[in-house]
């Protein structure tokens, strides 16, 4: 048996769990708006007085509607939500780790035999304990 017959696979599985697959850029406007808010409300003014602010100098919300103070604590509750799911950390799940050797001369030999019976060799050779999913292919150099 030659070792240039002989091919390694890595078994792995890894989890992600993640909230940021989804996530929404702030247009421009909805950041000077959040920018503006933020720069109210550290000068000590309530949620109705930075909407009638924002009234009276012609802005609008991002539908196109006059300000009230439920949208100015609105812009302000969803940043800090969005914030606090971006920052939330990735949930990294690792899998058992095999290593599995193929002998490439009895694999070459598989295809004498119909689709089923090679799937079912295949299937043999690959899927083992807890390899059952495909595996990842490395060279031995």
């Amino acid at each position: 048996m030659s070792s240039s017959n002989i091919e390694a696979y890595l078994c792995f599985k890894v989890t992600v769990r993640t909230s940021r697959l989804h996530g929404t850029q702030y247009s421009k406007y909805q950041q000077f708006l959040y920018d503006k808010i933020t720069e109210l409300r550290s000068e000590g003014m309530g949620y109705r007085k930075i909407a009638e602010w924002l009234r009276e100098n012609g802005y609008k919300t991002v539908r196109g509607k006059s300000f009230f103070g439920s949208d100015v604590y609105s812009i302000l509750k969803k940043k800090r939500e969005k914030d606090e799911k971006d920052n939330k950390p990735i949930e990294l799940e690792y899998g058992k780790l095999s290593l599995r050797f193929i002998d490439r001369t009895i694999e070459n030999s598989i295809f004498r035999f119909s689709r089923t019976d090679r799937n079912n060799v295949h299937s043999r050779l690959f899927h083992q304990d807890e390899c059952n999913f495909d595996p990842v292919r490395f060279q031995i150099w």
